[in-house]
């Protein structure tokens, strides 16, 4: 009941928009980045899985927001669908991931754009932000399915490209940055 008056009161006193905006940077962690967007996953939904990250995942997943998904968006101009970020290690079991990554840890996160996929992965490479591993994942080079991006903190640069082989498996190949940068 005491709750509910301080609340009234709140907004009676003309302190709406402050409300509004303490409410939205909540659920903020960057300028476009939001906290739903870590943990949503249609596939947990579906098989009923808890796919919510601890505190140091959360971590994490901030630190891949501030230090390269919001300097990326902001060097492309345009908004970035993140179509997988953490993932709990059954839902990274159920989707076939590897034992080894960096979405259970809140470290990567695989991103499309409305256009051509490849300027995601050159504007990682043009803006100059850290990471730890990008991998161009299938379609072509110039305009792969997706790009996944992670950053442990460590600014490895180890770029891979995903390719399907003729039996259904996954293949993955080294990329020198040098030799990726002469076709940007």
């Amino acid at each position: 009941m005491e709750k509910n008056r301080i609340a009234t009161n709140f907004l009676i006193l003309g302190g709406f928009s402050t409300a509004a905006f303490l409410l939205y940077n909540k659920f903020k962690m960057t300028k476009n980045f939001n906290w739903s967007e870590v943990s949503r996953s249609g596939t947990a939904d579906s098989l009923g899985i808890n796919n919510e990250p601890n505190d140091e995942q959360k971590a994490n997943a901030k630190r891949l927001a501030v230090k390269v998904l919001q300097p990326v968006r902001s060097y492309l101009n345009k908004p970035i669908s993140v179509t997988s970020w953490f993932r709990s290690p059954e839902l990274n079991q159920a989707i076939g991931g590897s034992a080894s990554s960096h979405h259970m840890q809140g470290n990567a996160a695989d991103l499309k754009i409305n256009g051509n996929n490849g300027d995601i992965w050159k504007a990682i490479l043009l803006s100059g932000v850290p990471f730890t591993e990008l991998i161009i994942e299938f379609g072509t080079l110039d305009n792969p399915e997706w790009v996944h991006v992670a950053y442990n903190g460590r600014n490895e640069r180890k770029i891979l490209r995903a390719e399907r082989n003729a039996f259904g498996g996954v293949r993955y190949a080294t990329i020198n940055e040098n030799n990726l940068r002469l076709i940007v």
